[in-house]
Parts: structure tokens; sequence; C-alpha cells
């Protein structure tokens, strides 16, 4: 059977889509495709916001209390913890907010 051009490519993708999937990787949707995949929000405890930003417990507390640092989210009455994306966007701004612009 003798292979048109369309049809070695369509192979060749899918035989590229097999050995990223095998990889564990995620196969990037076509423009043309909208995803319904939803990235999940990742929430960080009171430690490993220390441990990432380097600031204590009380100064995280206090700079929340002002309104400078991302606010906790009670998911209990007995549990809180901080969504990692904000807390990333803060040490961001805070990166950039030492660096004088030309």
């Amino acid at each position: 059977m003798i292979k048109t051009t369309s049809e070695s490519v369509t192979r060749s993708g899918l035989l590229a889509r097999e050995q990223r999937i095998s990889r564990g990787e995620r196969a990037a949707a076509p423009p043309s495709e909208p995803t319904n995949e939803r990235t999940p929000i990742r929430m960080l405890r009171l430690s490993q916001v220390v441990e990432k930003t380097g600031l204590g417990k009380t100064s995280i507390y206090e700079l929340q209390k002002q309104g400078r640092f991302p606010r906790s989210v009670n998911l209990t009455g007995h549990s809180v913890r901080w969504i990692e994306a904000e807390i990333e966007a803060w040490l961001t701004r805070q990166a950039q907010a030492r660096i004088p612009t030309p």
C-alpha cells in the first residue's frame, strides 16, 4: 500500500502525540479548539508561605491586616491557606519594585 503525504503527516503527528503522552506531557490544544481543562488552584500552608517568602508568621499576618499581602482563605474553622499564584505574584511585585526604571 502506498501512503500519501497527508496520511504520513497525520500518522507522524499521532506518533509524536503518543510519545508525548507516554512521557507524561500534555498535548497543546490547537488554537481553534477551546480548552475545557482548568488549572487547579494550589493552596499553601502557613509554613510553606513562610518558606517561600522568607517572612515570619507575625509579619505575614501584619502585612495581610494592612492590605499589603495576599489574604488567606479559610477552608475550615481551623484551617487557612494562601493561593500560591497570589503569593508568587506578590513576590514578583516586590522584586520589580526594587528595580529602578530607566
